[in-house]
């Protein structure tokens, strides 16, 4: 059994045996391979995995068509002895994307992001890294032409690439340069989500060159069903047990990692969560301000209509230019690379650094922030600066009509200023909300941020009252 409905905005995701199943691996290699066939003659291809050992299956049945389609071989990458039960290998898609850009001529990476353990799925991207448009794929799935499928499978060969140690070298140059300081560093949580961390990136930030008894671990084995928490950052509830961690062990505060480990999000003791626009915020000030904006020739800082006010009030004040853009990162990368963008970033933590090829680098990402508080007394007083107006978590409601709602919304809300590249975003000088349909799942989401609590309050209840007269159903 499958269900067409696999085939998301950007990536092909379900819950398996029920949206995804080996007929349509199957089918989905045959679609894969006619495309790529389409593009290069002869494509190397490299398929990575996260944690998922579902995904074994769909994994299996993709290379079978590949075989019978007359590819003799395919590469893998991230086999470890350590981690027997993932013959493919485990690789996050931070590193997916850093390792393979201008390198392979597609990479399939088999993952379900940072949604629960049932899920199953993938993302095809090309060697600059940009998704290939599953509304193409699933145009051709549906054209499917029976074909024989062989048993057999290509040959598996893992692949070689020097460009992990480059990347290590320059990471471990940039944290040696934090510890050798005068200034004491704040110690950190490391929640790995049980996700694709645990293999490199968790090697790194356990080497003994750095300053390694600042950094606690926890959730750091690899587990298809996150049996401590889901990897879903954006989830506050997800937070709850490791809380109480933090305040045990003295760290300053804590990261979180979803399950492919492309967003990293922030809390510190006292439970409140830094969303990935304050630390998209915290990142554009160091770059600007510290020359790296001038030496890479960008001062282009791109957010999505998520982000809090914060931001632009930091473009303004380090002489950046601030664009505002749709969510989802296939949907803006384009943009930012043709507008030369230094950093572009969304709420759920997906930052993309020029400096790196317009891709996400967590490590890069953790490197700023700890720089960052070293300007301030405390983690804590660096986030209170950085975190001046009144905010919750994103709402989710369930909605049959997610067009009609905005189309509703903006029309309440029409007498103020509205911006509309996605979804509906009413914006004054120190406030906003948005509302906008997920491209993932049947809802929409709401946030909004205030100056202070009791309008934020008031407004809130106005647009959740107005919602759920429209029929939605907050999740």
């Amino acid at each position: 059994m499958y269900s067409l409905s696999a085939f998301r905005s950007y990536d092909i995701r379900g819950i398996r045996q029920q949206d995804i199943d080996e007929e349509f691996g199957a089918r989905l290699g045959y679609v894969l391979w006619k495309h790529m066939l389409s593009k290069v003659d002869t494509p190397r291809i490299l398929i990575v995995w996260d944690v998922r050992l579902a995904n074994n299956i769909l994994i299996e049945e993709t290379l079978k068509w590949f075989a019978s389609a007359g590819i003799e071989q395919v590469e893998v990458y991230g086999r470890d002895e350590r981690f027997p039960a993932y013959p493919y290998g485990i690789c996050s898609t931070s590193m997916a994307y850093h390792l393979w850009l201008w390198e392979m001529d597609y990479t399939i990476i088999f993952s379900a992001s940072h949604n629960t353990s049932e899920y199953v799925g993938m993302k095809i991207v090309d060697r600059e890294m940009k998704y290939i448009k599953t509304a193409d794929l699933k145009k051709m799935f549906e054209q499917w032409e029976d074909a024989v499928i062989w048993d057999e499978m290509p040959t598996i060969i893992s692949h070689e690439t020097d460009k992990m140690n480059t990347l290590f070298a320059d990471m471990h140059q940039r944290f040696s340069s934090l510890y050798s300081s005068d200034t004491s560093l704040p110690k950190i949580t490391f929640d790995y989500s049980n996700g694709a961390w645990v293999h490199y990136e968790q090697d790194f930030l356990t080497q003994d060159t750095l300053d390694v008894d600042h950094f606690v671990h926890i959730n750091n084995v690899p587990d298809s069903n996150f049996s401590n928490h889901e990897s879903d950052t954006s989830r506050f509830a997800n937070y709850e047990q490791l809380i109480s961690e933090i305040q045990a062990n003295g760290s300053d505060f804590w990261f979180m990692f979803d399950g492919d480990v492309d967003r990293i999000w922030m809390c510190l003791p006292n439970g409140r969560v830094v969303t990935g626009d304050v630390i998209l915020a915290i990142i554009a000030k160091q770059l600007l301000e510290s020359g790296k904006a001038d030496e890479l020739w960008s001062r282009e800082i791109f957010q999505e209509v998520f982000c809090s006010r914060v931001i632009r009030d930091i473009v303004d004040k380090y002489n950046g230019n601030l664009h505002i853009v749709r969510v989802w990162r296939w949907a803006f990368v384009d943009e930012v690379i043709e507008k030369n963008g230094l950093i572009a970033g969304e709420t759920s933590a997906h930052i993309l650094f020029k400096e790196y090829g317009t891709i996400e680098v967590p490590l890069l990402a953790l490197y700023y922030i700890i720089k960052e508080v070293q300007n301030f007394d405390s983690a804590q007083d660096m986030i209170e600066a950085y975190m001046p107006y009144v905010r919750g978590q994103i709402l989710h409601f369930v909605c049959d009509d997610k067009d009609a709602a905005i189309q509703a919304v903006k029309e309440k809300y029409a007498e103020y200023p509205q911006l509309t590249i996605d979804g509906v975003r009413v914006e004054w000088p120190d406030r906003w909300f948005t509302v906008r349909k997920s491209g993932t799942e049947p809802v929409i989401k709401v946030w909004l941020e205030w100056e202070t609590q009791e309008i934020y309050d008031r407004v809130l209840w106005d647009i959740t009252q107005f919602l759920e007269s429209l029929g939605a159903e907050e999740e």
